[in-house]
């Protein structure tokens, strides 16, 4: 299963197309780009079709160029038919095209909300990680802890995770404010104190409060562990492998950390996902 499948005219390969597929899957999605996927011998037609079954959106780079070809024709009329009674798939992409020539061809694309490649690779990119994988691009201060030296850097791939310098929220709720500061004086001993480090990575979300649940149920998860397993509190490692395999498990990333015994990691895996439950119940209430 692909993240995102590109449509494109091969005119537009090396200018646009390529740079994009690459940068998108640097950062972490899977995408379904025909340089990528297809093997000297293949069927380009049994290709393209596995490529647009199994991929949950199709960005169509739209160009002047792209209106001339049979395959694109092919792909964009596909992605259309799978759109239909489900949600958003097709992400326009207009490339040295304007509104009325697109009309000209497709007012169903022409309506269609679209990002400008002028808007330069790594503003196209972000936008559309947003929509394909908003889990990458609404976790920065998970990501940012996870970077420090509290945690096993060399059995953690973070290479390919999305940063970002920008603040998108000039303020946080108050809720939040006060919940990352019980957060931090919680976990200070473990290397989670630094309470306005914590506040700017999370304005740097699109979404803060998806991180912001995420960051509840790992506390909570925490505590409950301790609690649970009867902990020693003076324990330091003990307590920054429990946190540290928490931030491993809400990033979804693998990991050979064998601080933990697998008894634990699946009562820390269970807790986890039973308290992200309850919050997004509680959230979409």
């Amino acid at each position: 299963m692909w993240d995102v499948f590109i449509s494109h005219a091969s005119e537009d390969k090396d200018k646009i197309v390529k740079p994009l597929a690459n940068t998108l899957r640097n950062f972490g999605v899977s995408v379904w780009y025909d340089e990528f996927e297809l093997k000297l011998g293949d069927s380009l037609s049994k290709s393209i079709d596995k490529g647009l079954i199994n991929s949950k959106f199709g960005v169509i780079v739209l160009s002047p160029s792209f209106f001339e070809k049979g395959w694109t024709d092919y792909e964009l009329r596909s992605l259309t038919n799978k759109e239909i009674g489900n949600k958003k798939v097709i992400l326009p992409v207009w490339h040295d095209i304007t509104r009325e020539e697109i009309s000209a061809h497709s007012l169903f694309l022409a309506d269609k909300f679209a990002i400008p490649t002028n808007l330069g690779l790594n503003e196209l990119s972000q936008k559309i990680i947003e929509i394909v994988r908003p889990d990458i691009i609404n976790t920065f201060a998970l990501k940012a802890f996870a970077r420090t030296g509290n945690f096993t850097k060399e059995k953690i791939s973070l290479n390919n995770i999305l940063q970002s310098e920008v603040e998108r929220h000039k303020t946080l709720p108050s809720y939040v404010s006060i919940s990352v500061k019980l957060m931090c004086d919680v976990m200070a001993d473990i290397g989670l104190s630094d309470y306005n480090f914590f506040l700017s990575n999370l304005k740097k979300d699109a979404d803060y409060d998806s991180e912001y649940i995420i960051w509840n149920a790992i506390t909570c998860s925490y505590i409950s562990f301790i609690q649970h397993k009867k902990i020693d509190f003076s324990n330091i490692e003990k307590k920054r492998s429990i946190f540290n395999f928490l931030i491993i498990l809400s990033l979804q990333i693998d990991s050979n950390e064998n601080n933990l015994s697998d008894d634990d990691r699946q009562t820390l895996t269970k807790l986890y996902l039973d308290n992200l439950t309850i919050f997004l119940e509680i959230y979409k209430a």
